[in-house]
């Protein structure tokens, strides 16, 4: 069976370049995904309502796969309705890669009278707005090519944008951490978004996503922080665990999981901040090898069927 995966946001098609799996197809919806002067025209084309709207579809999207999973990030309904229309016979799948807005752009019953099935990542939304969950996943070829040779340079680490207040919270977490023993850190704030540097130079350059992972693991701990109301799981939950780092995260849903193992994971908020001096200088745990990889991308498609 041939999957497409359809992504709409230049942030997440960094991502994508670098998905090396066989059996999907990666599709950039628009034209000029990664220039950041034409993504804006669009973006402003389709807010205003602009006329032929099509002529940002990139070309290549006239040749669809089996199952077509749109990703929500920088979809509208316009192009939902011409995949849709063009693709009669074909699944098509609108996957929520973030938590759901009740302000949102994309009104979910007129998505589903389309015809799309609605699926996403976050369990708590997939109750309340009454959607198929599938879980976070990871794509191993992210990590084929990265050097774990090094030892780790840093006890913890995090590198992310600052969305939602990240940086205050991750500052307070590594100070409640370091309050039972001094901890190195490397604490990676980009801008929210690229323009907003311009007014603040506490902010970083916004790396690529292996400049990204490569910086994640010069910590022997990598920090993940939840968005308020967010149950689903970050990338750097996977980023940690598939490359032999522990984790320390906020969301407490992470115990339910049949990959959580206590001697890898460190639940702020659930966990004494008495026993991480230990947590820190325990080897890292294997034993969750099987069920982790039970995560990876092939396995997250086929929960699909």
């Amino acid at each position: 069976m041939k999957y497409t995966i359809i992504t709409c946001s230049s942030a997440f098609s960094s991502i994508w370049k670098y998905t090396k799996e066989p059996d999907i197809d990666i599709k950039w919806a628009f034209k000029g995904s990664n220039s950041k002067i034409l993504s804006f025209i669009r973006m402003t084309w389709f807010k205003h309502n602009l006329p032929m709207k099509k002529i940002w579809i990139h070309q290549d999207m006239n040749n669809l796969g089996s199952v077509n999973i749109v990703f929500d990030s920088g979809a509208n309904e316009f192009l939902l309705k011409w995949i849709r229309d063009r693709n009669p016979d074909k699944r098509c799948i609108l996957y929520y890669w973030n938590i759901m807005n009740d302000n949102s752009n994309l009104r979910i019953e007129k998505i589903r009278q389309m015809g799309y099935e609605l699926w996403g990542f976050d369990f708590e939304d997939a109750k309340k707005y009454n959607y198929t969950y599938n879980s976070q996943f990871f794509c191993p070829s992210w990590y084929s090519d990265l050097d774990k040779s090094q030892p780790p340079s840093y006890d913890i680490s995090f590198v992310g944008r600052d969305k939602h207040k990240r940086l205050q919270t991750a500052e307070k977490m590594v100070a409640d951490l370091s309050s039972k023993g001094f901890l190195t850190s490397n604490l990676y704030f980009a801008a929210p978004k690229w323009y907003l540097a311009l007014k603040n130079r506490k902010y970083k350059k916004i790396l690529k996503f292996k400049e990204m992972l490569n910086q994640e693991i010069s910590g022997k701990v990598l920090l993940d922080i939840t968005d308020n109301g967010q149950s689903g799981y970050t990338l750097r939950v996977f980023d940690a665990l598939c490359n032999g780092r522990k984790l320390v995260t906020n969301n407490t849903h992470i115990v339910h999981e049949d990959f959580y193992n206590k001697q890898n994971i460190f639940v702020y908020g659930i966990d004494s901040l008495e026993d991480f001096k230990v947590f820190l200088n325990t080897p890292f745990s294997f034993e969750k090898a099987k069920e982790l990889n039970n995560r990876d991308v092939a396995h997250w498609l086929a929960r699909f069927k």
